[in-house]
């Protein structure tokens, strides 16, 4: 079955729960498809959704000049806040549901939103997502013709790998506004994704698209390990 077909049939009983009960993909779920129709959000409309025949999604789908699925956003979210989430499941249902912060006494997680994710503060986590993509569509989607790959699926996952990356200092300093991402991004913003040395296979142009970003904005490339484009 599709993958975004997956993730939005696994998130229709959302509201049958409370939020503390959430597993990481559930949360990211909600996430996602909270940013498809969130005025606030500039992937408002933007976001491919599967299942249902929904008239206002579907006309937002057709005036946006440019789509992604489900399952990209979803995992780009996913891996703020958990880099195994089947066995953060399988930990919050081992005998009986259990609330997130049974995931406080497991295995060590070193993904940057994890203890924010533990808490249940899930509106820090939206505020976080939602103004560093405002802030990718003032310094490069807005700016991009529709030959860029910065558009397309590998784009949007290096944008999402980006923000991993930049979420701890954010958290530290306590800065999660649109402007701190746009001044974080602001050097990449003359690099033309359109260039031919972009068109690889998922995985190497994610790659790529990654490290041109990282370069310019003065990323440690040490610091985060480039995994392929299926990695969590």
């Amino acid at each position: 079955m599709d993958r975004s077909l997956t993730y939005e049939l696994f998130g229709y009983n959302i509201s049958e729960e409370k939020e503390e009960f959430w597993p990481p993909d559930k949360l990211a779920v909600f996430l996602t498809r909270k940013l498809s129709t969130d005025p606030a959000s500039t992937l408002r409309g933007q976001i491919i959704v599967a299942p249902k025949r929904d008239t206002a999604l579907e006309e937002l789908h057709s005036s946006a000049d440019w789509k992604i699925s489900t399952a990209v956003v979803v995992d780009g979210i996913l891996r703020l806040f958990s880099s195994n989430p089947k066995r953060d499941a399988n930990a919050m249902r081992e005998n009986e549901k259990t609330p997130r912060r049974i995931l406080a006494k497991g295995p060590k997680d070193r993904s940057p939103l994890r203890d924010i994710y533990i808490e249940a503060n899930d509106l820090v986590i939206y505020k976080m997502v939602c103004n560093y993509i405002l802030a990718c569509e003032e310094i490069f989607w807005s700016r991009a013709t529709n030959r860029s790959f910065i558009l397309r699926t590998i784009g949007v996952q290096a944008l999402f790998d980006i923000l991993r990356k930049l979420a701890p200092e954010a958290m530290e300093k306590r800065n999660i506004s649109v402007d701190y991402f746009k001044e974080k991004l602001s050097d990449a913003a003359e690099i033309d994704f359109a260039s031919e040395r972009f068109r690889n296979p998922s995985g190497s142009g994610r790659t790529l698209i990654r490290r041109e970003i990282k370069d310019k904005i003065g990323l440690n490339t040490g610091s985060m390990k480039d995994t392929s484009a299926g990695d969590l």
